[in-house]
């Protein structure tokens, strides 16, 4: 079971659905992190969760999109948060549209991230580091890299 409070080490994905997040070199690009409009960005505790269970929400969730899941773009939270974000968790329960998720949680963006410019900047930021893929989709451009 997850923990109330993300461990800086814990692995941390963000689901990645098109092939636009991905660039020719096989690194992740920013429209990954962007989201106009939210200062949250939702992720996956992957420290915590049993194999499969993830990957199954992932194409469950693809096909509701009318997208692939490719995997996950992934790193550990004192990372992530180095980059002057935020990781929370937050669980997903009893949602009308998505299935529970114990191992969900939020990359909650900086206050001064109130505006798209703002947030395109801050996925910027977030990328400037390599991010590993894990478990990508053997259809993934990043599945021989």
């Amino acid at each position: 079971m997850p923990t109330e409070v993300c461990h800086p080490r814990e692995l941390i994905g963000r689901r990645l659905y098109s092939e636009k997040h991905i660039t020719r070199r096989g690194k992740v690009n920013f429209r990954a992190f962007y989201k106009p409009g939210d200062s949250k960005l939702s992720v996956d505790r992957l420290t915590y969760a049993p194999t499969g269970f993830l990957e199954g929400l992932g194409k469950q969730d693809g096909k509701r999109r009318g997208q692939t899941f490719y995997g996950w773009a992934g790193r550990r939270a004192e990372l992530i948060e180095n980059q002057g974000v935020a990781v929370r968790p937050s669980p997903i329960r009893d949602h009308p549209k998505l299935p529970d998720n114990e191992y969900h949680a939020d990359v909650v963006l900086p206050e001064h991230a109130n505006n798209d410019r703002e947030r395109k900047e801050q996925a910027n930021r977030l990328v400037r580091f390599p991010w590993n893929v894990i478990q990508p989709n053997p259809e993934s451009p990043l599945a021989d890299s």
